[in-house]
């Protein structure tokens, strides 16, 4: 014999919402899905390596704060003295 049920079965998520670290507008959302994984927005990475050491930034921009904040690490690398190469 077989019967038929309908159950409600509810759960949480995790649900991820990213902003721009520089002018606070919104990037995206992202569901974590069962394996820890979910999407990232505005992910900007960039590293000097300097005395065997290194030194990071890790931000969440739009393109425009991104744009931005490459200029300025470039114009204080280069008003340090350095080149590119």
């Amino acid at each position: 014999m077989e019967t038929e049920s309908t159950q409600t079965i509810s759960r949480e998520q995790k649900v991820h919402q990213f902003y721009c670290d520089g002018c606070g507008a919104e990037l995206g959302t992202s569901v974590e899905l069962d394996d820890g994984y979910y999407k990232t927005f505005g992910d900007y990475q960039q590293g000097v390596y300097v005395n065997k050491a290194w030194y990071r930034l890790k931000k969440n921009f739009c393109d425009e704060c991104a744009t931005a904040k490459t200029a300025a690490i470039i114009s204080a690398l280069t008003g340090l003295g350095f080149v590119l190469e």
